[in-house]
């Protein structure tokens, strides 16, 4: 009988808008933040960075979070 001994997490991909590069992330890379507004809401969102011009890309919530 086949046994599963990893399952790897899937490999994502995104065209930052500012420089033009692909990058592809895994879920684990990426990262939260806490925004703030006036009326004293909040929100979450998450981001990774650009390897090439080092700004913040905001992604899709990773599912293991």
């Amino acid at each position: 009988m086949p046994k599963i001994i990893k399952i790897d997490p899937p490999e994502l991909k995104i065209k930052h808008n500012d420089c033009g590069a692909v990058i592809s992330y895994y879920p684990n890379e990426v990262k939260s933040a806490v925004y703030h507004d006036y009326g004293g809401g909040s929100d979450i969102w998450y981001y990774i960075i650009c390897p090439h011009c080092d700004k913040k890309i905001e992604v899709e919530k990773p599912k293991n979070y």
